[in-house]
């Protein structure tokens, strides 16, 4: 696990600052001490030079007065300095003539340097550094003629030893005092860069860290606050922005997810991803309540999939899965899945492969959608007598689709679809016309939907009755399009209708009252011409009557017993005697002949009524005559 950056800031930024520290004062250390030396060889040559002048002078003059007594003292007078190791005077010879030690006195000093300074009769002072230990001055002296010029043959050599080892002991204890001092202001330096170091960058990198890391919803953003414009209040500043633009940016993907959702849930979508070299698979929620499986129970394999399969579809599926693999390429499949109720599902998938470079893989994303509906819908249009067309606004109307229940007519689909026949072509020649001028009227009058009945010659020429209920499709400028219809085959109904009408005109020219009543509400949907003539109401009063209110001596539970056998079908007519009452409430004699029958699509009773009062009366007469014959 990596360490935490303020951590290693801890370690790093001391140790950074102290190792700067040692490379500050070995630098500051060795620069002084070579500037140290420098000043120690300057002054101790400008001291040493100094004395020797003053010392040659003191000489000359002794010498000047032949006063080897004074000369001694002036020699002796500046060896009080312990750094002269060496003070003699020599002799062209190399005899010292004068020492600042008795060891020295009378003594030779044959030293290649003097010998040749006397050699070359140089009169002008030498003074050398011998690698800033010591420095070696030698003059000349010359005793002065007469008149207090100076003889132009030296006299003898002032030769003078100056350690500098003392010297620099007490520069070094100097220098020692500063480096000292500089290590202190160091270890201050060192201590108020960390607590700087600490308060203005650990302690904040720390909160702004310690705010990052904590737990908090995505939709509720967290704002630091600090003050001050450098570099971590702007970067404060910069993540509070981006906190912003990040909720911001959650809340639009929250929303997009749940249209997406919602729109996986309104159209049955589901999807799913795999690694085609994995069984691990990645699932929508809809996939889920597709298969009616738990998402908390189930485990998101290819396995758990396929299974979920019908049995007869499942070998397909796993040769196109495999194949991908090899070529991977869009693909589109249907197939059945069976759910846990046994109950089957109809599915359409669509799928295309994903390269993933870095990752050598291939990623399959592929969308699978519920159209059991569809396919339920498809399913019931190809068995119902119900065509449905697509047709073009040209001349003659091409088909662009027709369902392949047009086998009926005996047509195939490819006969509309290659424009081997168009639509125009089979509507019967009588009523070619009349259509036509119809679908221009409904056209121009931008009705969006009509219905028209005519006729159709079939491929065996014979002649159908269809029923069209066409949607009118427009383009933005209200321009035709197509013509969407759903034709239905009525010639059952319409020859059925033909018969009704045939049986209507007889029935309403009968002589024979007829009544028709409702078999539930048992009020009068019908009465043809001679019951109303005699019963004195028309159609209008009676569909709001009974045959219990014209008929007075047979109460509501009399009648209801009387039809029950209709009812339960044990008897298919009733006949019976009774006395209807007309309007004008006259009474009249009727033979009622009843059955239960199926009028205009749903049952009802008929009654055909015999007036049979003219009969008894005429048989009535009869008895008369006879009893008066007798």
């Amino acid at each position: 696990m990596m360490e935490p950056v303020t951590a290693s800031l801890r370690k790093i930024i001391p140790l950074v600052v102290f190792l700067a520290g040692l490379i500050f004062i070995s630098v500051v250390y060795l620069q002084f001490n070579h500037d140290l030396k420098k000043e120690v060889v300057k002054t101790s040559i400008q001291l040493v030079q100094h004395k020797m002048e003053s010392l040659q002078r003191s000489i000359n003059n002794a010498l000047s007065e032949s006063n080897w007594d004074k000369a001694e003292k002036e020699l002796l007078a500046i060896t009080y300095d312990a750094s002269i190791t060496e003070l003699f005077l020599v002799s062209k010879s190399g005899q010292i003539i004068l020492a600042n030690k008795l060891s020295l006195k009378n003594s030779r000093y044959n030293d290649q340097q003097v010998q040749l300074y006397y050699k070359n009769n140089v009169m002008k002072p030498v003074i050398k550094n011998i690698n800033d230990k010591e420095i070696i001055a030698i003059y000349p002296v010359s005793s002065p003629l007469k008149g207090g010029e100076f003889r132009s043959q030296i006299y003898g050599i002032l030769y003078l030893k100056y350690n500098l080892k003392s010297i620099n002991a007490q520069y070094q204890s100097i220098l020692y005092r500063n480096i000292w001092i500089l290590f202190v202001l160091m270890i201050l330096m060192f201590i108020g860069i960390s607590i700087a170091l600490h308060l203005f960058v650990v302690h904040p990198i720390e909160f702004l860290t310690s705010v990052i890391r904590q737990q908090r919803k995505p939709d509720a953003p967290v704002s630091i606050e600090l003050k001050g414009k450098g570099e971590i209040a702007i970067l404060a500043s910069e993540f509070n922005k981006r906190e912003q633009l990040i909720c911001r940016q959650f809340e639009q993907i929250k929303e997009n997810e749940a249209l997406l959702q919602r729109a996986q849930e309104m159209t049955h979508v589901g999807i799913y991803k795999r690694e085609l070299h994995s069984i691990e698979m990645i699932w929508s929620d809809e996939i889920y309540r597709i298969l009616e499986l738990n998402k908390n129970t189930i485990k998101t394999t290819y396995n758990t999939y396929k299974d979920c399969i019908h049995p007869s579809d499942r070998n397909r599926y796993s040769s196109l899965q495999s194949s991908l693999i090899s070529k991977p390429s869009p693909y589109q499949i249907e197939y059945r899945i069976v759910r846990p109720d046994k109950s089957i599902r109809f599915i359409r998938e669509q799928g295309e492969i994903k390269e993933v470079p870095e990752k050598n893989q291939l990623n399959l994303v592929s969308v699978i959608q519920d159209v059991t509906e569809q396919e339920q819908a498809k399913n019931f249009i190809e068995r119902s007598s119900a065509v449905i067309f697509r047709w073009k606004a040209e001349e003659n109307w091409p088909v662009d689709f027709v369902t392949r229940n047009i086998s009926q007519f005996g047509y195939t689909r490819q006969d509309f679809i290659s424009n081997q026949i168009k639509y125009n072509n089979i509507i019967h020649p009588e009523d070619r016309d009349r259509v036509s001028q119809e679908v221009s009227r409904y056209s121009k009058e931008n009705k969006d939907h009509f219905i028209q009945e005519y006729r159709i010659i079939t491929h065996d020429g014979e002649i159908r009755w269809v029923d069209d209920r066409t949607t009118i499709e427009r383009n933005a400028s209200g321009e035709v399009l197509f013509y969407i219809g759903i034709i239905l085959d009525i010639s059952h109904t319409k020859q059925i209708e033909n018969e009704y009408q045939a049986l209507g005109a007889v029935v309403s020219n009968s002589f024979n009252e007829v009544y028709i009543f409702d078999k539930e509400s048992l009020q009068f949907t019908y009465i043809n011409d001679s019951a109303e003539k005699n019963i004195g109401y028309s159609l209008n009063e009676m569909m709001h009557m009974t045959p219990i209110d014209i008929t007075p001596e047979i109460t509501a539970e009399q009648f209801l017993s009387l039809i029950k056998p209709l009812e339960d079908k044990s008897e298919k007519e009733i006949v019976l005697e009774t006395i209807y009452r007309r309007k004008n409430s006259t009474d009249y004699l009727v033979e009622v002949h009843l059955q239960l029958m199926t009028y205009k699509e749903r049952e009802q009773y008929i009654a055909t009524i015999l007036d049979i009062n003219d009969d008894r009366l005429k048989h009535g007469n009869h008895i008369i005559a006879d009893n008066e014959i007798l």
